[in-house]
């Protein structure tokens, strides 16, 4: 079976993506910053944060070059 990224960025200049979150979980971007350098999303997933063990979701930050 052929895992697919829950989310994703795009580089609208280079035409690549990049995987923002390859969790087995949903994601949802609340916010990208203006740059596109940073990406706030939301994700069900339980193995991106260690020790996080509640089955809540919860809000991440990811930084791009």
């Amino acid at each position: 079976m052929r895992r697919i990224p829950s989310l994703m960025l795009r580089d609208l200049e280079t035409g690549t993506d990049e995987i923002v979150s390859d969790q087995p979980a949903t994601a949802g971007t609340d916010a990208v910053s203006a740059g596109g350098r940073d990406v706030v999303f939301h994700s069900t997933a339980d193995n991106i944060a260690p020790d996080d063990t509640n089955g809540k979701s919860d809000v991440f930050i990811r930084r791009f070059h």
